[in-house]
């Protein structure tokens, strides 16, 4: 057979032998790089129905490409001796049955072909097999996955700036936006996070696996600065509604009024601080958040919340999730921004973003109504959603004080991000990450691989060399593999004769255990002579009854050598009758007898 050419019977161990050399060089590799990264593998799962980590677990790649092909092809070679092992026991003659025609090292698992091949002294099947069952356990490459960085650049998009915003769309969308992301719970939009708006960039267009992007760049934060009054909000009922009177914190007094409290007894709003309290425009002065609410049992209480916005713009190190453009981390580094028409004007007091100036536009004057109502209904509705609800709000201490913060930040944000930004190309460093597979050797399972891998293939090589040697004499025409090839060998040796197609394992065995099977080294068959009178008493004992062995003697003689049975002798002319058979057979065969040539031996 080709497994058991030469070049393949040394050259498959001696590659095991060159892979533990191999494999302790990427050990080494792999320590000092921290692995090798994959290229061939891609970085976005082309296997939509299962996961990447299935896959990598239950086909390890390197595993497919570099150890599974040479420990095949090592099993092959063991199959191939352990099917060749009884024609090789033949060669020799004199074969007991248990070790020649009933012998299969094949169909047993490989543990059984251990075990009788160590009852039987075949010690190269012991040491094929046992170094063939030990390839099943070579798997210690690794896939995982670990963040690569790499150096790139990004472009901007905006700059500092006060865009026009002179119809109010930036403040009624981001009203909007704040009501949408209190009622359906909605993370920070992209370039939000939490009291920093960042300047817009362009995200690359690839696609990576968990990748961020970070840059340096230009930032607003926004502070509310909220604080609650002076006390609790005084109520004075009037008209069928409350004046609600509170006080801040640095001695500033603003009332507002609940109307209708009997129809609606839930309400919400805003004002701007009086005159006596600022002297800024209406837009950009400090303003009081006010809340009223009939308790269970029926009694009005009123709450508010003072805050005084300002902004602040910084050069900062923002990372950015490349899969939903959400902003993940901010570093504040310094205060150096470009010149702009923002920090100066605005810096100590920016748009309250909830108070306006009347406009002689209604479009533009609903707008203001409605982001002056959205903000404080937002906050209202935040504290409704809240455990306990409004009720358990309002009874609390420094009530709707950090729910108006952080809703009124959240706005604050996003406006900022609309006017306090102009569109700006320019182009800046940045540094992408991604979660990239790598390939890794565990050191201690890779040295142990290394030290199975070299004594694999130098016993293999050993046993393999022997293997050739002992099959030097054994002369076969066709690898015996199919029924007829068996049968040529067999069919004119005689022994067939006595046995029947009815016959168990147990029968088969005690109708030739008095036989000894050799190969003819003239014809190439399977021939039997009688068993020695020296042969073991086990074996005399195991001897058929008188009958079998007259009609064991009668098959192997042939009809024209037929005697009676008290006239057979059971030394030479036995196996000259078995050999001769086969050889008379053979005889009638034009071109016989065959030339030897390695072509033949097996």
């Amino acid at each position: 057979p080709v497994a058991l050419r030469l070049p393949i019977l040394i050259g498959v161990p001696l590659s095991l032998l060159l892979l533990a050399v191999g494999l302790e060089a990427a050990i080494l590799f792999s320590q000092r790089h921290n692995g090798s990264y994959l290229s061939l593998v891609p970085e976005k799962n082309v296997i939509s129905f299962a996961s990447a980590q299935f896959l990598l677990s239950f086909v390890p790649t390197m595993q497919v490409v570099i150890v599974i092909p040479p420990a095949w092809f090592y099993r092959v070679l063991d199959w191939h001796i352990r099917w060749y092992q009884p024609y090789v026991v033949m060669s020799r003659g004199n074969a007991k049955p248990q070790e020649s025609v009933l012998l299969d090292y094949v169909s047993p698992v490989p543990v059984f072909s251990i075990i009788n091949s160590a009852k039987f002294k075949h010690r190269v099947i012991t040491w094929s097999t046992l170094t063939a069952l030990a390839t099943y356990i070579l798997q210690p490459l690794v896939v995982y996955e670990r963040p690569q960085s790499q150096d790139t650049t990004a472009n901007s998009t905006r700059a500092i700036g006060l865009a026009d915003f002179s119809d109010l769309t930036a403040f009624v969308s981001s009203a909007g936006f704040a009501e949408a992301a209190v009622f359906n719970s909605l993370p920070d939009p992209p370039f939000i996070r939490n009291s920093w708006t960042i300047a817009q960039f362009e995200f690359p267009s690839k696609d990576y696996l968990n990748g961020t992007m970070t840059v340096n760049t230009t930032a607003i934060r926004t502070t509310t600065n909220c604080l609650g009054p002076e006390g609790t909000p005084s109520l004075t009922a009037s008209d069928g509604g409350f004046i609600i009177n509170s006080t801040s914190a640095d001695g500033c007094t603003q009332t507002a009024e609940a109307f209708n409290t009997a129809v609606s007894s839930q309400q919400y709003g805003v004002v701007n601080v009086p005159d006596t309290c600022s002297q800024l425009n209406i837009t950009q002065r400090p303003v009081m958040f006010w809340f009223f609410h009939h308790a269970a049992n029926g009694t009005p209480e009123a709450r508010t919340v003072f805050c005084k916005p300002t902004l602040q713009a910084f050069n900062v190190e923002a990372t950015a999730n490349l899969n939903n453009q959400s902003v993940v981390g901010v570093l504040e580094l310094d205060s150096n921004v470009p010149s702009n028409n923002v920090t100066g004007p605005f810096a100590n007091s920016p748009f309250n973003g909830v108070i306006f100036e009347n406009q002689t536009d209604p479009f533009i004057q609903a707008r203001a109504t409605a982001t002056t109502n959205g903000v404080p209904g937002a906050i209202f509705r935040f504290a409704a959603q809240s455990p306990g609800g409004a009720d358990a709000v309002f009874s609390a201490d420094n009530s709707f004080l950090d729910i108006t913060s952080t809703v009124y930040t959240l706005y604050l944000a996003v406006v900022a991000q609309s006017i306090y930004f102009v569109p700006q190309d320019s182009t800046m460093d940045a540094q992408l990450s991604s979660i990239a597979p790598r390939l890794t050797i565990n050191p201690l399972p890779g040295h142990a691989l290394a030290l199975f891998l070299f004594l694999i293939g130098l016993v293999g090589v050993l046993v393999h060399i022997i293997s050739r040697r002992q099959r030097r004499g054994l002369y076969l025409s066709t690898p015996p593999g199919t029924i007829a090839a068996t049968i040529a060998l067999s069919a004119h040796s005689g022994f067939g004769e006595l046995l029947m197609p009815t016959d168990d394992e147990e029968t088969l065995e005690r109708k030739l255990s008095g036989l000894r099977f050799s190969i003819d080294k003239r014809t190439g068959a399977i021939v039997a002579t009688a068993a020695s009178v020296s042969s073991s008493s086990r074996d005399s004992k195991r001897m058929s009854s008188k009958p079998d062995q007259d009609e064991m003697m009668q098959s192997l003689l042939g009809s024209e050598y037929k005697r009676p049975p008290n006239e057979v002798r059971m030394g030479s002319d036995l196996s000259a009758s078995s050999s001769q058979a086969a050889f008379e057979a053979a005889s009638t065969q034009v071109g016989y007898p065959p030339m030897r040539s390695p072509r033949g031996i097996y």
